[in-house]
């Protein structure tokens, strides 16, 4: 490297460092000035300043790496920024790509899928000698498709603990049957956006391996509907009840409301069975 050219400043009577600035790679030399009374001398202490420059014209994005994403890969379109210095070349900083051409409000929200929808059916028994009725949701369901999605909006970065929280809203009555909390969350970057499909869309809905009473959406209706069929509803075999599901995306102490909502339908399916007591131990 070359040298810099050193200039030392005085402030009133106070004596000050000298500082050095590089200009390109071109020798330059060493210049006191004082101002006031007191004269300034170098400390030795020289630091270089750089001088800022006008950046390249925009390059084009990285490709993504081939052969091309299964999807189940987290790849995505980068900008690699890094620069050129004296000490040696800056860290990368890889900046997301967000292209246009989803619509105007497409990159303002998460929102749900068009195509999502869950049907459920349970049944009813009670045990012998007693009135209480008890619902058991059927661990097989219907779904409008093979997963649920969540849409992103393009520049979305997801975070790293995300939790939906999830509220079960009885669309007959305005009453909110449940809320419930789910994760973790899967973010397909290709089709940005959370999707929920295979396992984890059997985890979200619940089967018979769980207890009722956990975090799922069959573990969550079923008090409510147990207590529709104590005041005496859902009598009848091919009773239904229409719900809304709706969910707000926790992260990092913020919240985000999901637009959109899911249709779920719960039927019921067959008369009340009649099982023996169970015995007394």
């Amino acid at each position: 490297l070359q040298p810099c050219r050193s200039t030392a400043v005085a402030t009133g009577l106070q004596p000050c460092r000298s500082t050095a600035v590089a200009t390109g790679l071109q020798p330059c030399r060493s210049t006191a000035v004082a101002t006031g009374l007191q004269p300034c001398r170098s400390t030795g202490l020289e630091a270089c300043r750089y001088v800022a420059e006008p950046l390249p014209a925009p390059l084009e994005p990285l490709a993504p790496a081939t052969p091309p994403c299964t999807t189940d890969c987290h790849g995505r379109e980068f900008v690699d920024i890094h620069l050129a210095t004296p000490y040696g070349v800056t860290s990368h900083l890889l900046v997301p790509v967000a292209r246009r051409g989803r619509g105007a409000d497409a990159g303002c929200m998460l929102a749900f899928g068009d195509a999502n929808a869950l049907r459920l059916t349970f049944t009813v028994a009670k045990a012998a000698g007693t009135k209480a009725e008890a619902a058991r949701i059927d661990e097989f369901f219907a779904a409008e498709g093979d997963r649920l999605a969540i849409r992103a909006p393009e520049v979305f970065v997801p975070p790293a603990k995300g939790v939906l929280q999830f509220m079960l809203r009885d669309e007959s009555t305005g009453a909110t049957a449940a809320e419930f909390s789910f994760d973790p969350l899967a973010f397909d970057p290709r089709a940005s956006a959370y999707v929920i499909a295979g396992g984890d869309l059997r985890n979200l809905v619940g089967d018979t391996s769980r207890p009722a009473t956990d975090k799922t959406i069959r573990g969550a209706l079923k008090p409510y509907l147990d207590a529709l069929l104590a005041q005496g509803g859902l009598a009848e075999d091919g009773d239904a009840l229409p719900f809304t599901l709706s969910a707000t995306l926790v992260a990092d102490g913020l919240r985000v409301p999901v637009a959109g909502s899911i249709p779920l339908t719960v039927t019921r399916r067959g008369k009340t069975v009649v099982e023996p007591k169970p015995e007394e131990p």
